[in-house]
């Protein structure tokens, strides 16, 4: 399997000389790089609320997206309870697998590495921008885990924008539908679903004729606030971390889909977008639905991609658990606290139990990693290093996050024998059946450039 990098550049050519909504993202990243490392620092972070208003916009669509897909994907397809529990136990196996390997692959970049040999603690460092986590207010819990699980109310967990209890809901309401004596009136509740879910990918397909501008902005503000002198100090730390995202595309990502016989081209032309999303806002969450779109294309069903993706918005982050163990290390060493094999071990299964469910915890890996000073020996004052490069830091491992979501999402599906077969074929001819419906008069030769974006095409099938 030759990479064929020709393809790869007449590929890009043929999307700048024509540019479309893909073309003008990468026009817009490329600006956006030269404007951060060029332009004056005082202006460039102005930039700032243009970034901002696009993950807003996208924020805005995720808790009623998933809401809404999620009844709608396993209350029309699943048989009955036991096969959704089945789904849910494969998922998170393989979640537990995932993150178990990318937490060894940050070990060993750490130890072969050393990033945190040589640097000084600044004893006397402010820990405010730590927050509660450098005063070690903020506790992880395991009942503190189950009320953000389980909200007070449905309209608050829809606020709050908090995703895991946004699944507690859905899964409640798509149960109550499963299980329902009326068919009739379940069929209505169905229906409803699914007209809301048509409703709400047209939004997302909106929302991304501004993409250019968001991501454009973002990557402006990232690359002026942290400057070439903090990339350099820090050097050994940043190239630790994506030493382990290159390990985990090697030992990960390769091998599974090899495993699964899925062409890694396709792979590519399908994650690309939701990668560029994500790694440019810092979010996961912001790329959900164009994420969700992109791997119901390549052959996962609804059903199995509106569960796996939000659940592994908090069981599967991946890219953290390199970050977290990576990030662990540096500071131990920093510290010059001796570490054998076996204390790493102890390391890697304690920041295995606390990263499991942490991520609607503001700063999240902060709080972990504060966790681990305490236990571990080593002053929190370390974390603040990290600090200084966590923006870069934050754009490898949000990445990771993505591809790893992306990755289970295929596992599941080909574990649950539903990859590619009868009910994706159903789903794309409803999206196709949808997509006929629209007029071509009444859309906007815009929107028409960028239906690639949130509606699945004949040519996509």
């Amino acid at each position: 399997m030759a990479f064929n990098i020709s393809l790869i550049v007449n590929r890009l050519f043929y999307l700048l000389a024509k540019p479309k909504l893909t073309g003008w993202i990468f026009i817009s990243l490329a600006l956006g790089i030269l404007i951060g490392f060029t332009g004056q620092k005082d202006i460039v972070v102005q930039l700032q609320p243009l970034g901002t208003v696009f993950i807003r916009m996208l924020q805005a669509v995720i808790s009623p997206l998933v809401f809404v897909v999620l009844i709608h994907g396993i209350s029309a397809h699943s048989k009955d309870v036991k096969q959704l529990g089945g789904l849910a136990a494969k998922t998170l196996i393989w979640f537990i697998f995932a993150s178990g390997i990318s937490l060894v692959i940050g070990a060993v970049c750490a130890n072969l590495i050393q990033p945190g040999v040589g640097i000084t603690i600044p004893q006397n460092a402010d820990t405010s921008a730590l927050g509660d986590a450098g005063t070690g207010k903020t506790q992880i819990t395991w009942y503190g885990e189950l009320y953000t699980i389980v909200p007070k109310s449905f309209f608050a967990a829809m606020v709050d924008g908090t995703v895991i209890a946004v699944v507690f809901c859905a899964l409640m309401m798509a149960v109550a539908i499963l299980t329902m004596e009326d068919r009739q009136s379940a069929d209505v509740l169905i229906k409803f679903f699914e007209a809301m879910q048509k409703a709400l990918f047209r939004v997302i397909a909106l929302v991304m004729n501004y993409a250019p501008i968001g991501i454009g902005a973002s990557i402006a503000v990232v690359c002026a606030s942290q400057g070439s002198a903090t990339l350099i100090a820090l050097g050994k730390l940043i190239g630790s971390l994506h030493l382990g995202v290159a390990l985990f595309l090697l030992i990960v990502t390769l091998p599974t889909l090899l495993i699964l016989r899925t062409n890694w081209k396709e792979f590519f032309a399908h994650i690309y977008k939701p990668l560029i999303v994500a790694m440019t806002t810092t979010s996961t969450e912001a790329a959900f639905p164009i994420t969700l779109e992109e791997v119901t294309k390549y052959g996962v069903p609804t059903r199995v991609a509106a569960l796996v993706l939000p659940l592994g918005y908090n069981f599967n982050l991946d890219g953290a658990a390199i970050h977290m163990a990576n990030s662990a290390l540096f500071c131990l060493q920093a510290a010059q606290v001796q570490m054998t094999i076996s204390d790493q071990v102890v390391l890697l299964l304690y920041l295995m139990l606390l990263h499991k469910g942490v991520a609607s915890v503001p700063r999240a890996t902060l709080v972990v990693l504060a966790s681990a000073a305490g236990k571990f020996g080593f002053p929190v004052q370390a974390i603040t290093l990290i600090l200084g490069v966590d923006a870069i830091l934050d754009i490898a491992r949000t990445g990771v996050n993505l591809i790893g979501s992306f990755i289970a999402c295929i596992v599941v599906a080909k574990w649950d024998g539903s990859f590619r077969g009868e009910e994706w074929a159903m789903d794309m001819a409803a999206k196709n059946a949808a997509v006929s419906n629209v007029s071509v008069h009444s859309v906007h030769p815009a929107e028409r450039d960028q239906a690639d974006v949130a509606l699945v095409t004949k040519q996509d099938v």
